[in-house]
């Protein structure tokens, strides 16, 4: 029964750092500080969510990956999968350097470019601007496969480069 507890005490704990803020990260550290919990304690749980956000990129781009481009509305589905594959990535990323989460496309792509450099925010934007055009638009481009294919290309050597960051940081 007890570890039940504990396990319901580390999910409500990690819902609220999975949604930390810099400022937050502040205050937490006033918690350490007054000896409520410990640093250790803290890292360890956002380094866990970090793995938790880049599981979820992987999830994201083995589902896009799996979809076949038969169709222009599969093509929709691979380019969207992609571009949050890489969201989901550079969010992780950020949380990991920043211990603080962004939620806005735009933040998201301004911290990924000071973290790794204008090359790499463009690449993002890139893909938020395609994946925006083949989610609201009534007729697909007509190259639509052509862009799911280079999505997935885009998007596997996006979250590589992301996946080294976080491991070399440990």
């Amino acid at each position: 029964m007890n570890n039940s507890i504990d396990d319901q005490r580390t999910t409500k704990l990690k819902r609220w750092i999975s949604k930390l803020t810099a400022q937050k990260y502040g205050f937490i550290k006033d918690l350490v500080n007054h000896s409520l919990m410990t640093l250790d304690e803290i890292d360890s749980l956002i380094s866990e969510l970090v793995a938790e956000r880049m599981n979820l990129s992987h999830q994201y781009f083995e589902f896009a990956t799996d979809i076949q481009p038969d169709s222009s509305l599969l093509c929709r589905q691979i380019i969207s999968r992609c571009y949050y594959a890489m969201h989901h990535a550079a969010r992780a990323v950020i949380f990991a350097t920043r211990r603080g989460d962004l939620t806005s496309h735009e933040k998201v792509i301004k911290a990924i470019g000071k973290l790794f450099g204008n090359d790499t925010a463009d690449l993002l934007l890139e893909q938020l601007n395609v994946r925006n055009t083949v989610e609201y638009e009534l007729f697909a481009p007509d190259d639509i496969r052509e862009l799911a294919k280079k999505s997935v290309n885009k998007a596997r050597e996006f979250i590589k480069k992301c996946d080294l960051y976080i491991k070399e940081r440990r």
